[in-house]
């Protein structure tokens, strides 16, 4: 799963990333790089930690859709028709990336 930080500058794998608020920002290290990055920054602590949480439950969702989706690969060609792969696909492709939100997009 990609993480993307709320400005756009900065682009992560969530499983090489350590991932922790400090207050009202959200930090990661990562593997081989000596400074934190800020991900997102908000006006509250409350608000930084729901956005954690955001993610976590997106990383949950993506799992459990990974998990059915594999072993339902072989099926879905002929249970689906293109569309509706297509849409599957687009969900997927989604699900696999997280931006942090901006600060007025968190209701705590």
């Amino acid at each position: 799963m990609r993480i993307i930080s709320q400005n756009g500058n900065v682009d992560l794998l969530y499983e090489k990333t350590l991932i922790f608020h400090a207050t009202e920002t959200v930090l990661a290290r990562c593997e081989g790089y000596d400074k934190e990055i800020v991900l997102g920054e908000y006006s509250s602590m409350e608000k930084a930690y729901k956005a954690m949480e955001m993610l976590r439950e997106q990383y949950e969702q993506l799992v459990v859709f990974k998990v059915l989706a594999s072993g339902a690969a072989e099926d879905m060609g002929k249970s689906f028709n293109n569309d509706e792969l297509l849409e599957y696909y687009r969900a997927y492709r989604e699900m696999n990336v997280f931006q942090f939100p901006k600060d007025d997009e968190v209701e705590v």
